[in-house]
């Protein structure tokens, strides 16, 4: 006859083991610790990136400006030359603040593609 778990062909039944299979499946591989100074290391990198966009975003205020101030400087040469009243002047000022606008909208929609803003601002795709 057969004595404990054997079977006939000698093997063992396999829910002996199914408690070890499990244990086994459900353990995770330890992490290694950070090294010390990698925390500092990614705060550094946050932060450039920090600055990286400060600089980025007030360089818009510069591109606004330019546009503005060259429509105008253009105009008011225009205007100069042609002897009229600053009608050029108002009007290329005013294609520099479009085309100035244009840009900023242009960078904003770029940054947030880059960091996948929906067009709600939510940060969901």
């Amino acid at each position: 006859m057969l004595a404990g778990n054997a079977t006939m062909s000698g093997a063992v039944p396999a829910n002996q083991f199914a408690g070890r299979k499990a244990a086994a499946i459900c353990r995770t591989p330890k992490r290694a610790a950070p090294a010390p100074g990698r925390a500092v290391a990614d705060q550094q990198t946050i932060q450039s990136s920090v600055w990286r966009q400060v600089a980025a975003f007030s360089g818009l205020g510069f591109v606004l400006f330019c546009s503005i101030g060259g429509g105008y400087l253009l105009g008011w040469l225009l205007d100069r030359k042609l002897g009229t009243t600053p009608l050029f002047a108002m009007i290329l000022a005013g294609f520099g603040l479009a085309g100035g606008l244009i840009k900023i909208v242009q960078y904003i929609n770029r940054v947030d593609k880059r960091e996948g803003v929906d067009g709600d601002g939510s940060g969901k795709n």
